[in-house]
């Protein structure tokens, strides 16, 4: 049964990003009505949620979330414990060579630039 549920769960999940990027826009929803003996209504994004609280899968889902995560069960490597993976240090290094590369990248407009300044400067 967990199967079932996790199978229902992910064809509806997929069925809600499908609806969420297409669907919810009053202009596209009415080429997306499958029921063509009634007539077409908009549905709100409102009421979609209100609609999938009420079905099982959502039902499901939000039982399944009201359980607080244990993260005892957790291995210790898979979440992290601070701000960034690696330390000051190692963040400036690697800041400072990303920009020595692009400066060696365009040093030809660099090496322009000072000529032109030195221009400027010796010649008036």
């Amino acid at each position: 049964m967990p199967f079932t549920v996790r199978s229902e769960f992910l064809e509806s999940n997929l069925t809600l990003f499908y609806l969420n990027e297409q669907v919810t826009s009053r202009k596209d929803q009415y080429q997306y009505w499958c029921r063509r003996d009634e007539p077409y209504r908009y549905v709100s994004v409102n009421d979609f949620v209100e609609a999938f609280k009420v079905f099982h899968v959502g039902n499901a889902l939000g039982l399944e979330l009201q359980v607080p995560f244990d993260r005892t069960k957790n291995h210790p490597a898979a979440l992290t414990t601070s701000k960034f993976g690696i330390s000051r240090m190692e963040l400036l290094k690697a800041c400072f060579s990303r920009e020595w590369l692009l400066m060696k990248r365009n040093s030809f407009i660099y090496i322009i630039k000072v000529v032109q300044v030195r221009n400027m400067h010796f010649g008036s």
